[in-house]
């Protein structure tokens, strides 16, 4: 009974590993302005829904990094802009286009509204994964 507990322990311990994720994020004109890094963690909430996790950082050139350390191993997709009128949200003009720099993970991008969840998404292991988002 106690070889069992201890290897029931070991089990859920080990589906609780989490990855490292490196992110850095490109774009011109970027330094001093805010960064909001938003990840998602379902198809039914990106990019526009409920988030799992944001990170807010501020640029200290045209090219910024951030580790995030604690995400628990699965699917994820990440929207991220340059939150330059300091609002908190990604601004639109009148037709619905963004006004201020934005990217997401594996660069995705549509010509007509964000790309889906499935095209920006990526597989966080129990090992480092490294992501490059261009904010434009």
């Amino acid at each position: 009974m106690k070889h069992f507990a201890i290897l029931t322990a070991l089990l859920i311990s080990m589906g609780c590993t989490a990855g490292e994720l490196k992110l850095e994020l490109h774009g011109s004109g970027l330094t001093g302005i805010p960064l909001m890094i938003r990840i998602y963690d379902a198809d039914i909430s990106f990019p526009k829904g409920k988030y799992i996790r944001e990170i807010n950082l501020l640029a200290g050139s045209d090219h910024t990094a951030t580790t995030v350390s604690d995400l628990p191993v699965g699917k994820y997709a990440i929207a991220a802009f340059a939150d330059i009128n300091q609002n908190g949200k990604l601004d639109r003009s009148f037709i619905g286009k963004p006004g201020e720099p934005y990217g997401f993970s594996n660069d995705a991008r549509h010509l007509f509204g964000p790309p889906d969840f499935n095209e920006a998404s990526f597989e966080l292991k129990d090992a480092t994964v490294s992501l490059s988002i261009q904010l434009r």
